[in-house]
């Protein structure tokens, strides 16, 4: 049995839709490096911790906060990004879903499993493409939320240390304002 359903995988990759479909994931717009972005991802995470010789320098603090920023707006893109493939991704897959639907061997699988099963082997590029998207998006999710946290926690020392030096300034001797 497992032997007839694999037969009937194979068939349909020869399909032109199919093959067409398969044949996208070449194209530019498909082109994801996960690995290089799952690399990238966790260093921004470990970069946006001031030094101890920053948390003292309101500059230095500054520059961090740039940084910091710099990174969230990479992230952004690489979200916007992701977005857009998996948007794409999930039309393949259902033109491919819809299409084998309609076949009559297909529809004569009394198993839903199986049914799942050939589609999942026909278009197992498609089915991956999607899985390293959403790990990328979930990775994505993580690291914002902790860039957001590094940049709130290093905004509120910003602005502590602004006040105090704003505080601690000498006062003019006749308005009874800081210099």
């Amino acid at each position: 049995m497992a032997e007839d359903w694999m037969a009937l995988a194979e068939t349909f990759k020869q399909e032109p839709i199919i093959a067409k479909l398969l044949a996208l994931l070449v194209k530019p717009q498909f082109k994801l490096d996960v690995d290089s972005i799952a690399r990238e991802l966790p260093t921004y995470i470990s970069s946006t911790h001031p030094s101890v010789k920053e948390e003292d320098d309101l500059l230095a603090l500054d520059d961090a906060l740039k940084r910091t920023q710099g990174y969230r707006d990479r992230v952004t893109e690489i979200v916007l990004q992701l977005e857009n493939i998996s948007r794409e991704l999930g039309k393949m897959y259902s033109v491919a879903e819809s299409h084998l639907a309609k076949k009559s061997e297909f529809m004569g699988l009394r198993s839903l499993d199986m049914r799942v099963a050939i589609i999942n082997d026909v278009i197992k590029p498609i089915v991956e493409a999607i899985a390293d998207v959403k790990s990328l998006q979930n990775s994505c999710e993580l690291v914002t939320t902790n860039l957001k946290a590094s940049y709130n926690t290093m905004y509120t020392q910003h602005e502590v240390m602004k006040t105090r030096l704003y505080r601690d300034r000498p006062l003019r001797k006749d308005a009874g304002t800081t210099l």
